[in-house]
Formats: C-alpha cells, sequence, structure tokens
C-alpha cells in the first residue's frame, strides 16, 4: 500500500497523526532529496503526491508546519513542489 493511500485512509478527523506521523516522513524526503540530488529523482514525485494528500487532508498549510523543521534547501523544494500543486 502506498503512503497516499494511507493518508487518504487516515483522513482529517486524525489531523494529530497527520502532523505528527506523517509529516516527518515528508520532511525526512525532503531532507533526503536535497542532501543526495543523485539518484533521488525518482522521490519527487512519490514526494509530491504525498504532499497533495496530506494538503487535502489539513485546513492549515503545510509550510507552516515545516518552519524551523527544514534546512533551507528541504524547505525551498517543499515550497517548490507545493506552488506545483496549486
Amino acid at each position: 500500500m502506498h503512503f497516499v493511500e494511507l493518508v487518504n485512509r487516515v483522513g482529517s478527523d486524525q489531523h494529530r497523526l497527520l502532523t505528527s506521523k506523517v509529516l516527518p516522513l515528508v520532511w525526512h524526503l525532503l531532507e533526503i532529496q536535497t542532501n543526495q540530488m543523485s539518484s533521488v529523482g525518482q522521490l519527487r514525485q512519490p514526494t509530491a503526491e504525498l504532499l497533495e494528500s496530506i494538503s487535502a487532508q489539513l485546513d492549515d498549510d503545510i509550510c507552516s508546519y515545516a518552519h524551523d523543521r527544514l534546512s533551507s534547501p528541504a524547505y525551498e523544494l517543499l515550497d517548490e513542489l507545493m506552488g506545483n500543486l496549486q
């Protein structure tokens, strides 16, 4: 089962679960992509899909959760991916 499917099953009723368990996974994926540019391009699309699914479940802006949790390059990647969703 894909993470996106899991996020969709959790739904917005489990806001705390999404923010405490799923978002840290996203932060890790973003950091990996900015720290090891080789052979991680395949993570970009799944990360974007996961962000889209989480964004649909949360009322809040995902970027507000990322503040002080991501390095500048990872935050820029998050901002870019979120911008592509809109």
